[in-house]
């Protein structure tokens, strides 16, 4: 395998390094074919093929690696639509191939409520290709990228959208090893394999611009909160696990029960025929003035009573409705000679109900 010091280069035994077959020399010394190469890459690229290669040769020299985009000459975009412009060039396994026209590549939306990442490789049949991702909900992955391709950029396609393209990495795509832990560089690795803390900036609120999507919880901002998707149906007690805005609504329909529930002094309702149990009888005295029926529905508000009097010479029967049920059944109420005075009771929140005369 080759061998590169100091910008000169020898080839040694891939298993024995010491065992050189050739000397170390300058790349001009050397010829493949009988050709002699302006650099020291294009020998690389020749000796390559005729003997063994590996996909990075990084011993104390930056080489090329040989499978990558060299030359990147524009994406288009029209709707659904990618255009890769001819005269892309790049290397798989150190074969150097080039799209002559322009390739266009069509990318069909996802499914509804669904997002994908579309991986578009370069062949070695000269043209680019696309390799659908599997469909999400959300943080799609791309497809493994087939043999004998190299990537050339990613889509993001969603239900209504087919994203922009992904820069293309040009070359081998490496830093450049002065650029460790420089200023517009990268961090380099401690032992753990981890950034070192001295690399990592001390970022707070203070020195991080707050983005268009996600704000600070800033006190104003806070306060300024809609309830959008408040639900009034529950009221039970509030909890440790309920959120803000679930707790709102339980104290809200508490409140909105106590209102509906209240004792309304002297108000009174009368009662001339047939009728279900209503909510606004609740804290009122209801006079029945006429023989009727009168029923519990299957919905009352908790805590439900109301004072009744049934008038001379009428009857009241009582009817009642699953899931209420009767703490002892009543019989028919009869006013004779005398007002009958009685009281209609559902006990808290549970599902029995009681008539006392």
């Amino acid at each position: 395998m080759p061998h590169v010091v100091s910008g000169k280069l020898k080839i040694v035994n891939v298993y024995d390094t010491s065992f050189e077959l050739s000397g170390l020399d300058i790349f001009s010394n050397y010829s493949v074919d009988g050709v002699v190469f302006s650099s020291l890459a294009a020998l690389q690229n020749a000796l390559l093929p005729v003997i063994y290669t590996r996909n990075s040769l990084n011993f104390e020299s930056d080489l090329p690696y040989y499978n990558q985009i060299t030359k990147e000459n524009g994406i288009t975009n029209a709707g659904l639509k990618k255009t890769f412009l001819a005269g892309w060039e790049w290397l798989i396994n150190n074969v150097q191939y080039i799209n002559t026209g322009d390739i266009e590549i069509t990318f069909p939306l996802a499914s509804t409520g669904k997002q994908r990442l579309d991986r578009v490789v370069a062949t070695n049949l000269n043209t680019f290709i696309r390799i659908p991702g599997a469909e999400s909900i959300s943080s799609p992955t791309a497809d493994p990228r087939p043999d004998n391709t190299i990537d050339a950029t990613f889509v993001l396609v969603t239900d209504s959208e087919v994203n922009e393209p992904t820069p293309p990495v040009i070359g081998d795509g490496k830093e450049d090893k002065v650029n460790k832990n420089q200023p517009n560089g990268y961090a380099g690795l401690d032992s753990f394999g981890k950034i070192n803390f001295s690399q990592i900036p001390n970022l707070t609120t203070d020195n991080i611009s707050e983005g268009v999507v996600n704000k600070y919880s800033t006190l104003s901002l806070v306060m300024s909160y809609v309830l959008t998707g408040v639900s009034f149906t529950v009221g039970t007690a509030i909890t440790a696990t309920d959120t803000v805005l679930s707790a709102f609504g339980k104290l809200q329909k508490q409140i909105n029960d106590l209102i509906t529930g209240k004792q309304v002094i002297d108000e009174q309702i009368e009662i001339i025929g047939n009728s279900n149990v209503l909510n606004a009888w609740s804290g009122k005295t209801v006079l029945f003035t006429a023989n009727c029926t009168i029923t519990v529905p299957a919905t009352l508000n908790n805590q439900l009573n109301f004072p009744f009097i049934v008038y001379p010479g009428v009857t009241v029967t009582w009817s009642i409705t699953s899931p209420f049920s009767w703490v002892a059944p009543p019989t028919p109420t009869v006013a004779t000679a005398d007002l009958v005075f009685g009281m209609f009771v559902r006990k808290l929140n549970s599902n029995t109900v009681s008539v006392n005369v």
